[in-house]
């Protein structure tokens, strides 16, 4: 990952703290999994999606900021 990148991630880190990006990668990952269902028909990645947002908002509800 770059420097700029890096940079960029703790800016926005520092507005909605590392709760609100999880909340944010969260909601991601779910609407990356309803385009899979709509546009590829892969319920399989559908489903990984789904999961990889269940984790994370487990995670969210642990930390602290």
């Amino acid at each position: 990952m770059s420097n700029e990148t890096k940079d960029t991630i703790e800016q926005i880190i520092d507005k909605v703290g590392i709760s609100g990006i999880c909340l944010l990668i969260s909601e991601i990952c779910n609407e990356k999994a309803q385009h899979v269902r709509e546009n590829w028909q892969d319920e399989n990645l559908a489903r990984d999606w789904n999961h990889d947002a269940r984790v994370i908002d487990k995670i969210t509800g642990k930390l602290y900021n």
